[in-house]
């Protein structure tokens, strides 16, 4: 993952990882969209 040394551990660290799984899933399913 990009940028996750330069993050202290914490709570912060977690949000940031949500957001960025979040991320990803939206890129997954606009992809999907794209295919049908």
């Amino acid at each position: 993952m990009v940028g996750f040394r330069d993050r202290p551990a914490g709570s912060e660290s977690k949000l940031r990882t949500f957001h960025d799984g979040f991320r990803i899933l939206g890129l997954i399913v606009r992809l999907f969209a794209h295919e049908r």
